[in-house]
């Protein structure tokens, strides 16, 4: 912001990730505009306009259904714990919807150690599994291979979290497991050292991990055609210290500050209920009951949400391909 961007004649900063907290402010301390745009009393220099736009949302987040099963380990308690929920909520998932999910994490030994309990436990079963740290797997092979076979099982750490794009029935499930805040290192307390504790917090360590949990939850909706659910498994997200997350969520209707007209839904509760509501958001139901699957539970606590048990599934949908780019005319922009 001092050094770089005033000798530039212009820049351009695009991503689906800058509109952060309902405006573009923690964008700008982070990426250093703010101090571009208001040069400190020692600057000898003007400073340069910072125009900031929008662009209209083009899914329909109604088709998104975002669960929060609060009997999940806690993520801060013993880590056997935490693995072993993960685990069996993984397991539980792949083996009713025949795969099409994939689960991010924020650790690699982490998805080392869930993969290998989770070939034990697939052994016999036809569900091919696929994660980061594999033997001579590299991550585009992942890729490919989880594209190639829809019903499959992807586990990932960062590579997953950002770029990564599997549009249609590949991708249908979505868990993140951990909310991202990053891992202090030495640049960490260089920065704290520099300008504070509390203005790097602000500035740089919640606006990066926001923008990677956001990322992270994009990994769902890629064509307007797409439809899925979306589980955190780290249930500091309804807590009010972690909630600047949960307002990141294009949620329908809820107490939080940001809603969107077409939004997703929110479930809270406990796993039978929150997998309840999910079943019937993708019309798994009529398929499951048949075959003796408990799709019953004893009710959400008090303050939880209700599966809607009226509401009817679109029929599974045929792939179709992806929508035309959208022209932008130039003179249409606010700047």
């Amino acid at each position: 912001g001092r050094y770089y961007y005033p000798d530039l004649a212009s820049a351009a900063f695009v991503s689906a990730t800058t509109y952060l907290g309902g405006s573009f402010e923690r964008t700008k301390h982070y990426l250093g505009l703010t101090r571009c745009e208001s040069p400190a009393e020692d600057e000898e220099r003007v400073g340069r306009p910072v125009a900031t736009f929008r662009v209209p949302e083009v899914f329909d987040y109604s088709r998104v259904l975002v669960g929060v099963p609060r009997d999940s380990a806690p993520v801060q308690g013993p880590k056997s714990d935490h693995l072993r929920s993960v685990t069996d909520f993984l397991a539980t998932v792949a083996e009713r919807t025949n795969g099409r999910l994939l689960a991010l994490f924020t650790n690699l030994d982490d998805v080392r150690q869930v993969g290998v309990a989770l070939e034990a436990r697939w052994a016999h079963r036809a569900l091919p599994l696929l994660y980061q740290g594999m033997p001579n797997t590299s991550k585009e092979e992942l890729s490919r291979r989880f594209r190639e076979r829809p019903d499959s099982v992807l586990l990932g750490v960062d590579t997953f979290w950002f770029g990564a794009d599997f549009p249609g029935e590949t991708l249908e499930y979505l868990v993140i497991v951990r909310l991202p805040y990053g891992v202090p290192d030495r640049y960490h307390f260089a920065q704290c050292a520099a300008i504070g504790d509390g203005a790097q917090r602000q500035q740089i360590y919640m606006p990066r991990a926001l923008a990677k949990f956001r990322q992270g939850f994009g990994r769902l909706m890629r064509r307007t055609t797409d439809r899925g659910c979306v589980f955190l498994l780290d249930k500091r997200i309804l807590e009010p210290k972690h909630r600047d997350f949960l307002r990141e969520l294009p949620l329908a209707s809820s107490s939080w500050d940001r809603q969107e007209a077409q939004g997703a839904r929110l479930v809270r509760g406990p796993k039978e209920h929150v997998l309840r509501a999910a079943w019937q958001h993708m019309g798994l139901a009529a398929d499951l009951e048949p075959q003796g699957i408990p799709l019953r539970t004893e009710g959400p606590a008090k303050g939880d949400s209700e599966p809607n048990v009226t509401w009817t599934p679109p029929a599974r949908r045929e792939r179709t391909p992806p929508p035309p780019p959208i022209d932008i005319d130039p003179s249409d922009l606010p700047y």
